[in-house]
This record gives C-alpha cells, structure tokens and sequence, in this order.
C-alpha cells in the first residue's frame, strides 16, 4: 500500500514533527545538553545549574530542608514560602518554572521543560508523587490549587495541560496530549511527526 493513502490524520490535528527530529538537534551532544539543561547557551547559567542540582541531591538528610529550597529558589522561575523538595530531582530549564506556596514535590519527580518561552505552573498546596514527570514539551502545564498527583504518574504537554483545583490522580495515572502519525509503513511509528488535537483539561474536584 503507498503510503500516500494511508492518511491517519484525524480533523483538527495538527503535525508538530517526530520526536527523534526534535531531540536530533545540530552541534555537539555537550551543547545540545547544554542548551536542554539550561535553556540558553549562558556559561555561567550553566554551572550555577549543574552545582546547585549537585548540592540538592546530596544533602544529608539532617540538612536537606530548608536548604535544599533555598538552593533551587537560585535557579527556579519562583518557588514560593513552605514548600518541600525531597531528593534525586531532575529539572530542566528550572527558569520556566513556577512553583507557588505548601507545594511538596516528592523523591525522584522530574520537572521538565523543552518548550521555548513555556512553562510549568504549580499553585498552592500541590503535591506530586514519588517518580512522577511533568513533561513541558509544548503548551504551558498548569496544576491548580491543592491538587494531589499521585506516584509514577506522568503529565504531557504538546499544547496545554491544565489540571483544575483540589483534584485527585491516583499512581500511575498518564495524561498525554500527543501521539505519533502512522501515515507511512515505511518507516518507525516513532519517526513519524507527532499528531495533536490542541490543548487538554481537567477540572476541579475530580478523582
């Protein structure tokens, strides 16, 4: 079957270009390292990065709060009064992050922001689980106020993810706003560009 036939878009959806293309970027592995990381190609925003994060992760426990905030208020967009940051944190681009007041960000959770002038909004009195992902590949992630995101979930973003106030996820509990085209046979679903409707919600209260 040609793959000229074979059309999976559905109405509405938009091609936003495979994933392999969008993390293939020219120059070194170094430089696309830095540039993910960080988001600029600043030198100075580079190590205060890596020797702030450094810090963080191997605090002893007798110290870990509240210097471990302390810390990550140098590199954040703002994190606000009360919070609690438990260890083994991976986040990128800590700039494009907001975090507001009470909010509890739990062993090994991943912020991650890839989108250029985008972000990650976390409001009062949030918690999101043990080696869960907030992933910030597109549109803006918000989370409202006293949401609960339980362990090993994950939240995507390729147009907007807005999660509303004194909501419930359970673990393990995935909200992704993409998929892969599957157009063509000729090659790997996962090369093939990213499809997406626009962007998600969810609204308050909901379990």
């Amino acid at each position: 079957m040609n793959h000229s036939d074979q059309k999976k878009i559905g109405p509405g959806e938009r091609r936003l270009g495979g994933i392999q293309r969008q993390l293939s970027q020219p120059g070194s592995k170094f430089r696309r390292y830095w540039k993910t990381a960080v988001g600029d190609y600043s030198l100075g925003h580079l190590l205060q990065y890596e020797i702030i994060l450094l810090m963080a992760n191997l605090l002893p426990r007798s110290l870990a709060q509240p210097t471990r905030t302390y810390l990550l208020k140098l590199i954040f967009g703002s994190i606000g009064y009360g919070c609690t940051f438990k260890e083994d944190l991976i986040i990128r681009r800590p700039m494009q992050i907001y975090i507001g007041n009470h909010v509890t960000i739990e062993k090994a959770v991943s912020l991650d922001v890839k989108a250029v002038g985008k972000g990650i909004f976390i409001a009062d009195h949030v918690t999101i689980g043990a080696g869960s992902v907030v992933s910030c590949t597109g549109g803006e992630i918000r989370i409202g106020r006293g949401s609960r995101v339980g362990k090993r979930c994950r939240l995507g973003s390729s147009k907007g993810l807005t999660i509303g106030k004194n909501t419930r996820m359970e673990d393990e509990s995935y909200l992704i706003g993409a998929a892969h085209a599957y157009d063509r046979s000729d090659i790997p679903i996962i090369e093939q560009p990213l499809t997406c409707r626009g962007p998600n919600w969810v609204g308050d209260e909901v379990f």
